[in-house]
């Protein structure tokens, strides 16, 4: 195979050598993922601070450099908000109200929390609905991949996608969540690594910040857009990303909670994702600032998603293209080994082992689940085509955010809060909510509205929701102690804990931050 261009063979052996590791750290990683405590929860023993840096990792993926990058070129800084007001707060609730119940439930994943919450009926529901969101979310992954493959060597779609999945199945069906945080650390290393100097080299091309504002219009250089904006106003900004997309994305994604359900403890638990919220502040400097800075030097590039891509190949020597190429690369893995390990966590805990299989051995439960891992893939595969028909492929992960996870967030909060909620309205507002997100995809179109259309759909289940709760029986308040606000009780940890090893005050200052950064650029 010829290189491609600034691509010398060296770069092909880096590359090969990187995925040979990955296989690797499967094999090596088998025989200590025998129960299945072992394989989706790596024997709850991570550290507070392996968990926050994985559970971060999981999250600043291949899809979130190549989106945000993408989204950077086309849209500007008003797609940082997406890692600023589109996250922090969002973090800091996780972290001071959800995983004190989230933890204590000793769940393996969130549907169980909510089957406890409303029943198993509605657990199944849940399951199946969030197993589709998944899928979705793992084909775009797929298919990040296979940008990257394309612009680096030249490969066909088909071919780099089905390369992928094949190593992705062997990590994760072989060595589980412990060769998963291994996979996910050593991404994060990578990416900090190799594209810290991107940002740095192309604003020194175009003038640094005054040449870039020199250059761009002056609604690409803000993160507050008009009133008027279609696309990301400032009220849409603040409710739509801020509220329904940001809270559903970090409450409920399986594929970064599990890092946090198997911290050692309930404090390290809670200081998890306040850790990878640090670093999630800087992701726009990794991101949308080099897609911005390509919209001027690379006016005429056809797909904004392969900004870093082209970037890289224009300032990186060469022999040193395949180590940054390894770094988006260790993102895309980090973040798809993490979504294929909850697939098969939910598949094999909600849906296997209550409704095909119940009452088998846990050797059973890990067959299966290892089984489960090369489905999903398969799957995944399929679902990687249909990402491939956005221009921004990141618009297209927040319009199967909408049609999911949004409506699962206000039948949570609800269960938390409110006693009230029952199952019946639970399912009829998760219903409900993810009908009308797609009605209204198919009117409106991708893209448009997008965040007015997420603040729609959960106002359209919580509706529901409370509506039909209202006109059923609710569930006895005594059977819902821990899934009921004020219904966990302090821990004596808790209570001994000194000021500075609490999580509230990494909060504050995180909030602190974010309200500077979204000031100063407004």
């Amino acid at each position: 195979m010829p290189a491609g261009p600034g691509v010398t063979w060296f770069d092909y052996a880096t590359i090969t050598l990187f995925f040979g590791l990955i296989v690797y750290f499967g094999y090596l990683f088998r025989q200590v993922s025998g129960t299945t405590r072992k394989f989706f929860l790596a024997d709850r023993a991570l550290p507070g601070w392996l968990a926050g840096i994985t559970f971060i990792s999981g999250n600043v993926s291949a899809m979130e450099i190549l989106g945000l990058a993408g989204g950077g070129f086309a849209y500007g800084l008003v797609f940082a908000q997406y890692a600023w007001v589109g996250a922090i707060p969002a973090i800091v609730f996780l972290s001071l109200v959800l995983v004190p119940y989230y933890y204590r439930a000793r769940i393996f994943n969130l549907l169980e929390f909510t089957g406890r919450r409303y029943g198993a009926s509605t657990r199944l529901f849940h399951s199946l609905l969030m197993l589709s969101y998944m899928l979705l979310a793992l084909g775009t992954g797929l298919y990040a991949f296979s940008l990257a493959l394309d612009v680096m060597v030249g490969l066909p779609l088909w071919m780099s996608i089905g390369a992928s999945a094949l190593v992705l199945g062997v990590v994760t069906a072989a060595g589980g969540l412990s060769a998963t945080v291994l996979v996910q650390l050593m991404a994060f290393s990578f990416i900090w690594f190799a594209l810290l100097p991107l940002p740095f080299l192309a604003l020194s091309e175009v003038g640094w910040w005054s040449g870039l504002e020199r250059a761009l219009e002056p609604e690409m250089m803000t993160v507050w857009r008009p009133v008027d904006d279609e696309f990301m106003s400032w009220p849409a900004t603040l409710i739509g990303l801020g509220f329904a997309l940001a809270f559903a994305s970090w409450a409920t994604d399986q594929a970064i909670m599990q890092n946090i359900l198997a911290a050692r403890s309930r404090r390290d638990a809670q200081m998890a994702p306040l850790v990878g919220g640090i670093a999630k502040l800087a992701v726009p400097l990794i991101t949308v600032i080099p897609g911005m800075t390509a919209s001027v030097l690379l006016p005429d590039l056809e797909t904004p998603d392969t900004a870093v891509f082209e970037l890289i190949l224009r300032y990186y020597p060469t022999g040193l293209a395949g180590v940054a190429f390894i770094s988006v690369m260790a993102g895309f893995t980090a973040m798809n080994t993490g979504m294929t390990m909850g697939l098969a966590n939910i598949f094999t805990r909600n849906v296997y082992r209550h409704h095909i299989r119940p009452g088998a051995s846990d050797e059973h439960y890990v067959r299966a689940s290892r089984a489960a891992t090369v489905g999903a893939l398969l799957l995944g595969v399929l679902t990687a085509f249909i990402a491939a028909q956005f221009s921004v492929f990141y618009v297209w992960m927040q319009e199967y955010n909408i049609f999911v996870i949004v409506p699962l967030l206000a039948v949570l909060l609800l269960g938390l809060f409110w006693a009230r909620t029952t199952a019946i309205g639970a399912s009829a507002g998760l219903l409900a909510g993810s009908v009308s997100a797609v009605a209204a995809f198919v009117v409106v179109g991708a893209g448009d509205y997008l965040l007015w259309r997420a603040s729609a759909t959960l106002a359209v289940s919580v509706v529901v929701t409370v509506a039909l709760s209202l006109a059923t029986r609710p569930a006895a308040r005594e059977t819902l102690t821990g899934v009921l606000w004020g219904t966990l009780p302090v821990s004596e940890d808790e209570e001994q804990a000194g000021r500075w090893t609490r999580p509230l005050p990494l909060a504050l200052v995180l909030l602190a931050v974010t309200a500077v950064l979204v000031t100063v650029f407004a």
